[in-house]
């Protein structure tokens, strides 16, 4: 169900993506527009990212018998050949099965993103559908000049969600 290889709009009926264990992520309705020029300019300018839903059934199985890896380096985001522009991105429906959080989660999701020239910013939010209280809005900006983070971060939870569980906070107030 992939349509409009070539053109400023690609369109898939739906994607899986699986591991060893079988699919553990699933996409329908996934539409992809973008600025092919601006390629020709060294920039990937996506204007819209959306999926009518995603389905996360759990964690991707990873290979575990490769050692970590833990050597200090100071903070860099990527470098890519090419700047990175993402201008919407939308999710109508996640679904997260409980093997991902602990707990079933249904939500939408809204953001945007850029990596140019070593600096870059992202502006998310995520808000749960099923009936339970939460969201999750991320504003995020790096300086690669004065390597400078600016950061906000703003949770909401009704009582007993998933953060104050995870955490163990006694009587799981409403964070």
């Amino acid at each position: 169900g992939f349509r409009g290889a070539l053109s400023s709009t690609a369109t898939m009926d739906s994607l899986t993506i699986a591991d060893d264990q079988g699919v553990w992520l699933s996409m329908t309705g996934v539409t992809l527009q973008w600025n092919r020029g601006a390629l020709l300019a060294g920039m990937l300018d996506v204007r819209r990212l959306e999926a009518t839903e995603i389905t996360v059934t759990r964690k991707p199985v990873t290979d575990s018998s490769a050692p970590p890896r833990a050597e200090a380096q100071p903070f860099a985001l990527p470098s890519l050949p090419v700047s990175v522009s993402i201008g919407g991105v939308t999710a109508g429906h996640i679904h997260l099965g409980p093997e991902v959080l602990g707990a079933a989660v249904d939500a939408t999701l809204t953001a945007d993103a850029s990596l140019i020239g070593g600096n870059g910013h992202i502006r998310l939010l995520l808000e749960r559908t099923d009936g339970t209280f939460g969201k999750l809005s991320l504003i995020a900006a790096y300086d690669a000049a004065t390597n400078a983070l600016s950061l906000a971060i703003e949770a909401q939870e009704a009582t007993g969600g998933l953060v104050v569980s995870k955490l163990g906070v006694p009587g799981a107030p409403p964070a």
